[in-house]
């Protein structure tokens, strides 16, 4: 059973200036490095329109996605998680979003969680 505090943060990123993503690191290093004890930050939940694409969560049928500027953006993403030892709790390839242009079904949203919680992601 996982127990303790758990920061949640709902985020929200508008195309290419990715705010959301960058004030929730922001965040978190305030939060790890102004003297909070560990279990401030020991269970953490990101979720929501992440706005990037990369074939790390989505389907390989959506190459057109990924382009350079589009792996550029989602490097600051992925850099995060390490930083912050975050997994993706849902399974690759789980869509969510029915593009109107082209008819596919892309995943702009997404939910990471710290490594504890990650066994208690049921769906």
């Amino acid at each position: 059973m996982v127990r303790g505090k758990v920061l949640i943060i709902n985020m929200y990123n508008e195309g290419s200036w990715q705010q959301g993503l960058k004030q929730a690191i922001t965040a978190m290093r305030q939060g790890i490095y102004k003297g909070h004890d560990a279990s401030y930050t020991r269970h953490t939940i990101w979720l929501g329109n992440f706005n990037l694409h990369h074939l790390m969560w989505d389907e390989g049928r959506n190459a057109h996605l990924f382009t350079r500027e589009s792996s550029e953006r989602s490097q600051l993403l992925i850099d995060t998680l390490t930083e912050f030892n975050l997994q993706m709790a849902l399974l690759k390839d789980v869509l969510m979003l029915c593009t109107l242009v082209s008819g596919n079904y892309t995943r702009p949203d997404n939910v990471f969680t710290s490594t504890l919680l990650t066994d208690a992601v049921v769906h």
